[in-house]
């Protein structure tokens, strides 16, 4: 009796001992797994990120000239630079229209998006979203003539509402201005001129990006018409299937959050909007003739 109690003693032991060590193998495969993939193989490979955004978008990303030379600066410059250092290569901009982007990313013509691109359920089926490194309020820019006329989203039927294509402000614009009539447009500095221009009456913006042009333009001002849901959540679009390099992302995104830097690099692309020459008439001419 006694030895068939050691038997069954020593079988349990041998089956504890096995199971422990293959609950130790499998974390150990997960972590070597998502030590690389594909794709940061072949930023490794090729020593730098080429990185999609439409440079139209300021503080976000736009055109400066720099001692005589067209330059793309903005704080998503800044979030990318910090992103290629920390993954020990060079970058690379890769200049389209917005609505081109996630078409780029996904047939492997960019790396990944930086370029005030929000979190959607309908984006995330096609993309790998990082951490959020901005959340920004839904306003909308006006002419400050008009700023009795727009309070809520109530007061733009049949009102000529900008928006930027495919974007969240775009589906604001035809989704929560009851009645209005959306005109969308590839680049937001040409919607901007439109609404000095008169064309159309609103745009849909960002609160940063429309604080931009209102710091520029003083026939401008911002409202707040209550949006639902109004705060975007922006990250950076990663490649699906790319855990290695969305976790090397997370890991510059959560430093550029625990050391502060994203409110030192909005004042930088704010200084750098600022110049002894008109911003429209330096950045909006450039816009009128095309990019």
């Amino acid at each position: 009796m006694k030895k068939t109690i050691h038997l069954w003693l020593a079988i349990i032991l041998v089956v504890t001992i096995l199971v422990g060590s293959l609950s130790l193998l499998v974390p150990q495969q997960n972590v070597q797994a998502a030590q690389t993939d594909q794709y940061l193989q072949s930023i490794k490979k090729k020593g730098y990120i080429t990185v999609g955004l439409s440079a139209d978008y300021p503080p976000y990303e736009f055109h400066k000239t720099i001692k005589g030379k067209d330059k793309i600066v903005g704080f998503d410059i800044d979030v990318a630079k910090k992103i290629a250092k920390d993954l020990g290569v060079k970058l690379r901009i890769d200049e389209m229209q917005f609505d081109s982007l996630l078409g780029a990313l996904k047939t492997g013509k960019i790396d990944m998006i930086i370029s005030g691109m929000s979190k959607t359920p309908e984006r995330a089926k096609e993309v790998t979203f990082s951490h959020t490194y901005l959340a920004a309020k839904q306003k909308i820019l006006i002419r400050k003539s008009d700023v009795d006329k727009y309070k809520t989203t109530m007061d733009f039927n049949n009102v000529s509402v900008g928006a930027q294509k495919q974007t969240t402000q775009e589906e604001l614009a035809q989704t929560q201005l009851t009645g209005s009539k959306v005109t969308s447009l590839a680049k937001f500095t040409d919607l901007v001129l439109q609404l000095e221009n008169k064309k159309i009456d609103a745009i849909v913006a960002e609160g940063p990006v429309g604080q931009a042009y209102v710091d520029q333009n003083k026939s401008l001002t911002l409202i707040n018409p209550g949006f639902t849901n109004s705060i975007k959540n922006t990250a950076v679009a990663l490649p699906k299937d790319s855990p290695a390099l969305t976790a090397k992302v997370n890991q510059s995104i959560d430093e550029i959050k625990s050391q502060k830097l994203m409110p030192k690099y909005q004042k930088a692309a704010n200084k750098l909007m600022f110049s002894k020459q008109s911003f429209f008439k330096e950045y909006g001419s450039y816009y009128v003739k095309g990019a």
